[in-house]
């Protein structure tokens, strides 16, 4: 008997054969927690994810791991990247002599520094550099641009938190930079250059919008002077960490949402058109703290997002990454997507000139390929599912003062195979019956999956 435990937070592709194509659900993850932070299709039909992991077996504090997939979501190639520094890694892309370029930022003498990573085709590193930037600015989102330089976007504290875009030369000089924000505070998830020279970013607001933070997205054009602005988003949190333009002109919006679902946390995605509103809009999860980082459109016209979740897996946490089709569903049933209704606001923000120093004036070598100073790569080995299918899912959930075997969770099966669950009570507690698709006090319970079901157990103290 062959079951899949959605426990822990991992990549998840919606996986289905078509007659040119496959869309696919998969989940990518080791013993301990790994979140998906940014994903992007490569030149040669496959993906490069990259996002932080802690199941390496000769660390303990979280590390960059980047995985690159083949068409299909197979592992052509995995490694893992650290430092004698704290660093949180924020934006992948690859470049264009067909390498990577990883950017973030590191604790180094108390202050937040750039931390940029470069590496070949295959994943080596080629160097590491880390430039000065004091505690006041902190950096999002980097971008490789048309003319060999790149974009830099991030925040700073001004009358509130607002956004600040860098545009830099090929050889890191600054060109210009520009501040956007309102009363409240704003921060920017994504920036991307657009076919017109101009740019798309993508984040969130508190100034504007229909309550809580809300996703903000702005049109720029190649100077940093804004086309369009809005916010999107219910009453609840909203944020936006991904934008990228569209083979149709449009965007597509990767983002998190409490809005929907009774404070859940889903994926949000929003499909734009080229002014900015909505053509559809969907959210994917089983609201157990999923957590949408990127979005790009695929060759094919359908998009791959990454994330992580909490729902499935083997470890608490794991990378989900979802191959969708061009509409953002999947050719396989999936309980995991549901429509959405966002509010949209104009917003007012006008940017305003500034020139912030970014410390060091040149980028300097920390450490070298091969790696010195404690820089290590290493291959890791993680596990690989498949979730949206068409068998059948049990949810098992418990009241306070009890456990079940298996686990709380959600499980899949094959179809009519029986399952059979346990209740385990704390001590000083007192196992009462089970309620939902089975009820009674038999202990352990059998249930015969010939559909969807949903369990609970209940316990008193």
């Amino acid at each position: 008997m062959k079951k899949f435990e959605l426990v822990s937070i991992y990549f998840l592709i919606l996986f289905s054969y078509m007659s040119l194509n496959a869309q696919w659900i998969r989940t990518y993850g080791g013993s301990g927690s790994e979140y998906a932070k940014l994903v992007q299709q490569t030149r040669d039909g496959g993906f490069i994810i990259a996002g932080q992991t802690n199941s390496s077996q000769s660390r303990t504090t979280s590390d960059v791991w980047v995985l690159k997939l083949n068409i299909d979501g197979n592992i052509e190639w995995q490694k893992i990247y650290y430092a004698n520094l704290d660093s949180i890694l924020l934006s992948i892309c690859q470049t264009n002599n067909g390498g990577y370029i990883l950017s973030g930022y590191v604790h180094f003498y108390s202050q937040e520094r750039l931390w940029v990573i470069e590496l070949n085709s295959s994943g080596d590193i080629v160097s590491d550099k880390i430039r000065g930037i004091s505690q006041d600015y902190f950096t999002s989102s980097i971008q490789q641009t048309a003319d060999g330089g790149f974009i830099l976007t991030g925040y700073f504290y001004s009358k509130g938190e607002d956004v600040w875009i860098l545009k830099l030369t090929q050889a890191w000089d600054t060109e210009w930079q520009r501040a956007y924000g309102g009363v409240y505070n704003e921060r920017v998830g994504s920036i991307q250059q657009t076919n017109d020279g101009g740019y798309i970013l993508a984040g969130s607001t508190l100034s504007f919008g229909a309550g809580g933070e809300d996703i903000w997205v702005l049109k720029l054009s190649c100077t940093g002077d804004i086309e369009w602005q809005r916010a999107y988003g219910g009453i609840e949190d909203d944020n936006a960490y991904s934008v990228q333009e569209t083979s149709d002109g449009g965007f597509i919006i990767g983002s998190n949402t409490k809005s929907f679902d009774a404070g859940q946390n889903y994926f949000l995605i929003l499909k734009l058109t080229e002014s900015g509103d909505v053509e559809w809009q969907k959210t994917y999860g089983a609201g157990l703290n999923e957590n949408a980082n990127a979005v790009n459109q695929s060759n094919d016209g359908g998009y791959i997002v990454a994330g992580s979740i909490s729902a499935f897996g083997t470890g608490s946490s794991d990378f989900w990454v979802l191959k969708l089709l061009q509409n953002g569903n999947t050719n396989l049933p999936c309980r995991f997507i549901k429509k959405a209704i966002v509010q949209i606001a104009d917003t007012y923000v006008i940017p305003e000139g500034i020139n912030l120093s970014l410390g060091d004036s040149n980028f300097y070598f920390l450490i070298t390929y091969p790696p010195i100073q404690g820089l290590s790569q290493e291959d890791s080995h993680a596990a690989v599912y498949e979730l949206c299918s068409l068998k059948p899912l049990i949810t098992i959930r418990t009241t306070l003062g009890g456990t079940t075997d298996p686990s709380p969770g959600n499980y899949t099966y094959n179809s009519g195979e029986e399952v059979s669950i346990t209740a385990i009570p704390d001590n000083n507690a007192q196992f009462m019956g089970w309620n939902g698709d089975a009820s009674g006090t038999s202990n352990p319970m059998k249930i015969n999956l010939d559909s969807d079901k949903s369990i609970t157990a209940i316990f008193i103290s």
